[in-house]
């Protein structure tokens, strides 16, 4: 099916977001469909390891401008210069030192959640992305990662978006972060197509 996709995914936990690495277009994408989610999100959090959180932050801004709060978990790959500033003073921003401490980077994305739901909120996760962390821990670990991540937001009831760019992926690597995943989004030229993951 193609079209914005955000109908056909209202009930996916957690969906593989598939969209080149090309300026602004992942992360526009995921604002998207995370704003026309069907169940409003009181919270987004941006997961980034490719971009700052700035620079995430800068991307929602231009790409829905809305009022959800917004707040990131920024993983240090070491490849990119911090800000200026070191942060927004309007965005909440939590640091991970290294991208392979996976443990570490998980129980942060959870106290995140349980915090959020202590408050009433339904939050919606953006991973940015797969692609950069499969440069620091190998598959299996990444997949691992991605399945308890899905579980996680499922139970709260929230959505978690994982970016990957399929250009530097081979198939066998694409389809198997699908099967971890409730629902796969795919944009490329031709638009978007929305594919549940017992189709994919």
């Amino acid at each position: 099916m193609t079209g914005d996709g955000a109908g056909v995914i209202d009930d996916a936990a957690s969906v593989l977001l598939l969209a080149p690495a090309v300026r602004d277009a992942a992360a526009g994408a995921a604002a998207k469909l995370l704003e026309k989610d069907s169940q409003t999100h009181d919270r987004v959090v941006a997961v980034t390891f490719s971009q700052s959180a700035e620079s995430w932050t800068r991307v929602w801004d231009r790409h829905v401008g809305v009022a959800t709060n917004v707040s990131c978990i920024d993983v240090d790959c070491g490849t990119r210069a911090a800000s200026a500033d070191g942060g927004s003073a309007a965005v909440p921003v939590e640091r991970v030192a290294k991208p392979a401490d996976l443990e570490t980077l998980g129980r942060t994305v959870s106290n995140v959640l349980e915090r959020a739901g202590n408050q009433g909120e339904r939050v919606g996760l953006a991973i940015h992305s797969l692609t950069d962390l499969v440069h620091h821990v190998d598959e299996p670990t990444a997949f691992k990662f991605v399945y308890t991540l899905s579980e996680v937001v499922r139970r709260v009831e929230g959505t978690v978006y994982f970016h990957l760019d399929p250009g530097a992926h081979d198939d066998e690597s694409i389809d198997t972060f699908a099967a971890a995943c409730d629902a796969v989004v795919d944009i490329d030229d031709d638009g978007v197509t929305v594919t549940p993951q017992n189709e994919w």
